[in-house]
């Protein structure tokens, strides 16, 4: 609905066609998932958006289709426990370690980006930019709520594929 030329209201449509009013944005993104399909090497579609849940914050994010973001998401569901690390970022440890086949030697993570170190067999979240990393191996990007990796202390988070 728009009203003097600003958007009051949002309309928007689920994955099972029924229709969703909503006041803000952010409040539509709760009702609906955009799936975006990648091809397997086998040519299986797959879906490469995951939702991370710590608390009453909401993530919603990405994964590459690379060797690295496909083992992470063969992983999901799982849940996990966060603790910051040099105010930058946010890891926490794996279950058993993620492919690295095909990776770049490391890269320099922005803020937003979901991360695997392989050297520790950890994951990183970045909410502050940092310096090249060797043995680091993006994994994907936050698509929003960025501001829900500011809470402190160690976060137990829910990671689940959608």
């Amino acid at each position: 609905m728009i009203l003097s030329g600003k958007i009051t209201a949002y309309f928007v449509s689920t994955k099972l066609g029924e229709p969703v009013y909503c006041v803000s944005r952010s409040e539509c993104v709760t009702h609906v998932t955009v799936f975006a399909k990648v091809s397997s090497p086998d040519g299986r579609q797959v879906n490469m958006k995951i939702r991370l849940t710590l608390g009453e914050q909401v993530i919603f994010a990405s994964l590459e289709d690379t060797p690295s973001g496909r083992d992470f998401l063969s992983l999901l569901p799982m849940t996990l426990m966060l603790e910051d690390y040099n105010a930058t970022e946010k890891i926490c440890d794996l279950p058993r370690h993620l492919s690295s086949d095909k990776a770049p030697k490391g890269y320099a993570p922005s803020a937003g980006d979901i991360a695997y170190y392989a050297p520790w067999g950890n994951i990183a979240i970045f909410y502050r930019n940092f310096e090249y990393s060797s043995g680091l191996i993006k994994l994907g990007q936050i698509e929003d709520n960025l501001e829900g990796l500011a809470l402190t202390g160690r976060l137990k988070m829910q990671v689940e594929a959608l």
